[in-house]
């Protein structure tokens, strides 16, 4: 079983059911690998990345990282106060 299962009503990816069986067949616990590789095969597989990572982590959780990460580059940059 992964550590710290995705687990919530709002959560619209892969169930933790396919997560555990892709963490069985890794042969890891760590929930960071679990998602990471089932983003990269969906990517290599010839999905697009932002529809990889929603189909796993749910719907809107691509767009959301993006504009994290975004702001926060900005900040760090001395752009947003």
């Amino acid at each position: 079983m992964l550590n710290n299962k995705v687990t919530s009503e709002a959560y619209t990816g892969l169930s933790s059911d396919t997560l555990n069986k892709v963490a069985s067949l890794l042969g890891t616990e760590d929930k960071n690998i679990v998602l990471s590789y089932c983003v990269k095969t969906l990517v290599d597989g010839g999905i697009p990345m932002e529809d990889a990572f929603n189909k796993v982590l749910g719907e809107g959780r691509y767009q959301w990282l993006v504009s994290t990460v975004y702001g926060q580059l900005r900040k760090d940059a001395g752009l947003e106060g």
